[in-house]
């Protein structure tokens, strides 16, 4: 038997979950609920001094909440890649009440043995 997906009623989760990619210029946001809708991503721009920035991530957690469904005081649970941007990023996400998870890169489970796709630089290194 198959369901249709339209047919499935949309009940709102407690959680907001918020990966986010740090770059030096922007970050990336990606909110998802336990429904396991398409992603809601959106960019903010970084500005010298955190308090913009923290300004900006509201809004959008904010924004995120209401496009999901979920009640203004759910849980938000985010995590990112440790990096260059180093701590500082996870402290003030607890100082928002916001838990946050730092994924170390080396912990993260890779095929070495698969083969890495040449990139066009590889290419013409090796014609």
């Amino acid at each position: 038997m198959t369901t249709n997906p339209s047919s499935i009623p949309i009940i709102p989760g407690d959680v907001l979950y918020m990966a986010i990619e740090l770059s030096s210029s922007e970050w990336k946001l990606a909110f998802a609920d336990s429904l396991a809708r398409n992603p809601r991503i959106r960019t903010i721009k970084i500005c010298g001094l955190f308090d913009l920035t923290r300004k900006e991530m509201l809004k959008e957690i904010a924004a995120a909440k209401k496009a999901l469904g979920l009640p203004d005081d759910c849980k938000v649970v985010s995590g990112y890649e440790a990096g260059r941007q180093g701590f500082w990023v996870h402290r003030c996400l607890i100082a928002m009440s916001i838990q946050n998870f730092i994924v170390e890169p080396t912990s993260m489970l890779v095929n070495r043995k698969a083969r890495r796709a040449k990139t066009d630089l590889r290419r013409r290194a090796l014609h």
